[in-house]
Order: C-alpha cells, then sequence, then structure tokens
C-alpha cells in the first residue's frame, strides 16, 4: 500500500497537506504522524496564501454581483463558495485525520504480514480495465488543457505584472491540487484494495482447480484443505472490508461534497456556456473543470464498482444464492417481485380511480354524439 502510495505522498508533501513523516514501507513502524513540527508553519503558509487569493477574488464578484439581474453569474458565484468549503474540508481531512490515515497504513502493512500479499509488478501493475485507462487518458488531456487556458489567458493580460501572474498560477495550483486530494488518495487505495481481493479470487481459483484435478479419491483427501482455503479467503475478504470502511469513514465528508459539487458544477457550466457561448476564455476554463471534476469522479466509481465485481465474484462462487426461477435475465420470481407488483398494482388502480369518471364521460359523450 505504501508503496503505491508513494508518488502521491510527495505531491501532498509538496503542496503543504501531508503531515506523515518518515513513510517507509519497510520502516513503518518509525513512521509518526504530527502537526508540532516546521512544516505544518509551511503548510498552513501556503493554504493561506492561496485562500487569500481566493478568497480575494471571491469577495470582490460578491461585491458586485446582483442577484436580481445576473442569475448566471449569481449561481457560478455561490458555487465557487461550495468549491472552497470544499477545499477547506479537503485540506482539513488531511491534516486532523493523519493519525487515522497512518493507523490505516499499519492495517495494510499487517494484513499484507497476515495474507502473504506480493504486489504487483511490471505489467501486472500497470494493468487496469480499458474504461479506466481511457478515463485517465481522457484526464490528463483535460488537465493539460486547463493550464494551457490558464497560461495564456494570464499571457494576454498584459495589465498585471509577471510576478503577481506566476503567483497568481502557483496558487490556482495549490487550489486545483486541494481540490483533487479526494481523487488522488482515494485512486491510489482503492487500486490496491482491488489488488488485495483479486489475490484472494486467484488463490480460490487455484484451489478450485487443485480439487477437480486427478482422482474422485484425490479430490475427496484435498477437502478438507479445500475448506480451510475458502474459510481463510472469506476471512481475507472481510479484513478487506474493513479496510475499505477505515478510509471510507476519513474521507465520507469529503466525498458527500464532491458528488454534490459535481452535479452543481456540471449544471452551471453547461448553463453558462449555453446563454455565454464557449468561446471565452472563462467558460472554456469552467468546461474543462467540470470536465475534469465529472471523469475523476467517474474513475473512482469504476474502481469502487471493480472492487464490487471481484467481492461478488467471490461471494456467488462460494455462496451462491442466484439459485431462483428467472425470466430470462430480466427478474427473478422471488418476494421482492411481488413487492413490487403489488407496488404496480396499487399505483394503477389509483390512476385508474382518478381518470376512470373522466374516461365514462367522454365514453358517453362520444356514444351521444355517434347516436345521434
Amino acid at each position: 500500500m505504501v508503496e503505491n502510495f508513494t508518488f502521491c505522498r510527495l505531491l501532498c508533501q509538496f503542496f503543504g497537506c501531508f503531515f506523515i513523516f518518515d513513510l517507509n514501507g519497510r520502516r513503518l513502524h518509525d513512521a509518526r504522524a504530527t502537526l508540532k513540527t516546521a512544516y505544518t508553519a509551511y503548510a498552513l503558509a501556503l493554504f493561506c496564501v492561496c485562500l487569500y487569493f481566493e478568497g480575494g477574488l471571491l469577495i470582490g464578484r460578491l461585491a458586485r454581483l446582483d442577484f436580481s439581474r445576473q442569475f448566471a453569474d449569481a449561481v457560478s458565484t455561490l458555487l465557487n463558495v461550495a468549491l472552497m468549503v470544499k477545499v477547506v474540508v479537503n485540506f482539513g481531512c488531511m491534516a486532523f485525520h493523519s493519525g487515522r490515515l497512518l493507523d490505516f497504513f499499519h492495517k495494510c502493512k499487517e494484513y499484507e504480514k497476515r495474507s502473504a500479499f506480493k504486489r504487483p509488478s511490471g505489467r501486472e501493475a500497470l494493468k487496469r480495465d480499458w474504461i479506466v485507462s481511457i478515463i485517465r487518458l481522457c484526464i490528463l488531456t483535460v488537465a493539460v488543457s486547463m493550464a494551457g487556458i490558464l497560461v495564456i489567458s494570464m499571457a494576454t493580460n498584459s495589465s498585471k505584472r509577471a510576478p503577481r501572474q506566476v503567483a497568481r498560477f502557483f496558487c490556482v495550483a495549490v487550489y486545483f491540487f486541494y481540490d483533487s486530494l479526494v481523487y488522488l488518495l482515494l485512486r491510489s487505495v482503492g487500486e490496491v484494495l482491488v489488488w488485495y481481493v483479486r489475490a484472494q479470487r486467484v488463490t480460490f481459483e487455484k484451489c478450485c482447480a487443485a480439487v477437480s484435478r486427478g482422482t474422485p479419491v484425490a479430490a475427496l483427501r484435498r477437502g478438507r484443505w479445500a475448506s480451510l482455503t475458502v474459510e481463510s479467503v472469506r476471512q481475507r475478504v472481510c479484513e478487506v472490508r474493513e479496510l475499505k470502511c477505515f478510509i471510507n469513514g476519513i474521507w465520507s465528508t469529503a466525498i458527500i461534497l464532491s458528488s454534490g459539487t459535481l452535479v452543481w458544477m456540471v449544471c452551471i457550466t453547461l448553463y453558462t456556456a449555453l446563454k455565454a457561448g464557449v468561446f471565452r476564455a472563462d467558460v472554456c476554463l469552467s468546461l474543462c473543470y467540470a470536465a475534469y471534476i465529472f471523469l475523476s469522479f467517474l474513475e473512482l466509481a469504476c474502481i469502487s464498482q471493480t472492487l464490487r465485481d471481484e467481492v461478488e465474484f467471490l461471494h456467488y462462487t462460494i455462496d451462491p444464492d442466484g439459485m431462483s426461477i428467472s425470466g430470462s435475465g430480466f427478474f427473478r420470481l422471488d418476494k421482492q417481485l411481488v413487492v413490487s407488483i403489488v407496488g404496480s398494482l396499487i399505483t394503477l388502480t389509483v390512476i385508474l380511480v382518478q381518470t376512470s369518471d373522466e374516461l365514462s364521460q367522454r365514453m358517453r359523450e362520444r356514444a351521444a354524439s355517434t347516436s345521434s
């Protein structure tokens, strides 16, 4: 886990939001999480400068805003407020939950020792679903496009001095990184959790292959070993689930804010683009930013779905419960289907009761007009 987190850790240290020191996969017991260091002063200074630049611009927009005449600008400004709250929450999660994050790394290290987990190397470590690979390529393209648009817009604005422009660009980069903390950290952690579950799947498949090989007598002798292996796989998967719940508890608030701002950001950006056009630099930047947020959230959803699919494969293979009769894969004949049918019957009955009088009246009028 720690090895896969190295790149993200270096970025977090540079941008002043990683308060775990001496984090090393081989000597994890020497790592410590503390805020009482000189690094905290650097982190707070960087965070305050970022909030000063972004907050100053936001306050200026709020002061010039007329809610009765400029609806799009008003909603966009409120969205910027929500994004700033999201940035503050992300930074707070990294700062005040650094001890819990270190505990998570310790738990992962203990799990890897107990399960004899070997980190995939080479092509196996880089092997991902093709959908995730395409999404990451799109994210990189959008991020580079955002940087290019921002540099061009700052270069064309000659009214401000170059040092101020450089400081402004750096603050935007810091703000952008703080906004991406959830994506960067959960992406690294989620990949390793998927590796953990896939390793148990490989163990289970080897067990099934060993039992099915050879004569029935040999398979019978392997029965006790197979049952112990299956129980071990079940226990390891439960441990991975506990790790997932632990990291989920650290970032639950940030995930909720990310999903909420995602919907708001995409809707407001599309509305602004339709009203003002896509040829303005600020609109293009907003579109790229919305695309980045959407693609990042989509990649996290794909990783989470992959983790769920791996667990469900083991669950349905070890303890299959899909034994009910089905209707060509569209539905299963079970109690849930009965509840759905009853609900549909009640809804249809209410609709018929409410519309029966009107339909009867129209039919009588049509019959009377036909007879006459």
